[in-house]
């Protein structure tokens, strides 16, 4: 798919084998920078073999931003109205995409999904998580600085804990940590597990001076 050279209008592609219509390449989703549509549908599918990995079989709840990431978005994880070819996954009532394939991917993309969020488990069984999710959001008067320092200390206890995980920017100033589990564990134990990170956390050093940085 050659997505550099595409036109504003809009136009029926070919995806691996998949037709989808995509339109309003030439619309700016980030003002500042001159980010365009087309732009961001291009590094969907410079990356997909690694965006794929990360999303796949994990039903998906998108933040869409058809004006640009200045106007106003919506949450979509419902999604009634699909492609034929587009997966879905059926849970309490409501339809959530599975992005399996890189012609899903940038069906996203036109659909100016800029953030696509996955549930912490596989489907069919997303009862149980294969994740654990550790997430630090500075509120006021809490900066990224902040967040950067805990994590400091966080990412110190899962390495004396021997466990592996994934680091990640989030949003404006946020840092998640991703660590892979056995599907065995219930909801309440993995929130009381993070739980207690938190309190090592909280009475440790402010600014975590005492942190073994070799882990």
């Amino acid at each position: 798919m050659r997505t550099g050279l595409l036109p504003e209008k809009e136009q029926l592609v070919q995806v691996n084998g998949r037709k989808l219509t995509i339109s309003n390449l030439g619309k700016v989703l980030w003002p500042d920078e001159g980010i365009t549509k087309a732009e961001v549908i291009k590094y969907y599918a410079d990356f997909s073999e690694y965006i794929v990995a990360c999303l796949k079989d994990r039903p998906l709840m998108t933040r869409r931003y058809p004006q640009g990431i200045t106007e106003q978005y919506f949450v979509q994880k419902h999604f009634p109205h699909v492609p034929s070819w587009v997966k879905l996954f059926s849970f309490k009532s409501e339809h959530y995409v599975l992005c399996n394939d890189l012609p899903t991917l940038i069906w996203l993309g036109n659909l100016a999904a800029i953030e696509i969020n996955h549930m912490l488990a596989k489907t069919p069984n997303v009862a149980k998580q294969d994740i654990v999710l550790i997430d630090l959001d500075p509120h006021l008067p809490a900066t990224f600085e902040d967040a950067r320092i805990t994590a400091r200390g966080v990412a110190s206890i899962l390495d004396r804990l021997n466990l592996e995980f994934l680091l990640k920017t989030s949003g404006a100033d946020g840092i998640h940590f991703f660590i892979p589990i056995e599907r065995r564990y219930s909801v309440e134990k993995i929130r009381r597990f993070v739980y207690v990170i938190g309190k090592f956390i909280e009475k440790a050093d402010p600014k975590l001076d005492g942190v073994d940085k070799t882990g």
